[in-house]
């Protein structure tokens, strides 16, 4: 069942003040229940920002994902993968980096 649905059922049931605390709590922990991984996967994208961002202060070049994961694979955090470099350019920061289309993409910031 979708999140959404889960959530619009715990709301009805609020609504309509259902006091089946077990029900609720078990609906409770499985609509949250992704949360504690959403925030650790966010908090090393947020850690490896400032270190991406660096590299394109550097030079006004586009720049393609191996050339910047060369250039910071080792100041990246940890779990910061060039798969998740290549992730965050076309999806997290995608309104804070121009892509330039060609045989292999390249970056710039916007």
């Amino acid at each position: 069942m979708k999140n959404s649905t889960l959530s619009a059922i715990y709301t009805a049931l609020t609504n309509y003040n259902y006091d089946n605390t077990e029900v609720m709590d078990e609906l409770n922990r499985e609509i949250h229940r992704g949360d504690a991984v959403k925030v650790a996967k966010a908090a090393v994208y947020e850690a490896a920002k400032p270190v991406v961002f660096e590299v394109f202060a550097q030079t006004d070049k586009p720049l393609t994902v191996a050339e910047i994961w060369e250039a910071i694979e080792d100041e990246a955090p940890e779990d910061f993968t060039k798969s998740k470099l290549s992730y965050a350019l076309s999806h997290q920061w995608a309104s804070e980096v121009t892509k330039v289309e060609g045989k292999v993409n390249a970056y710039t910031k916007a």
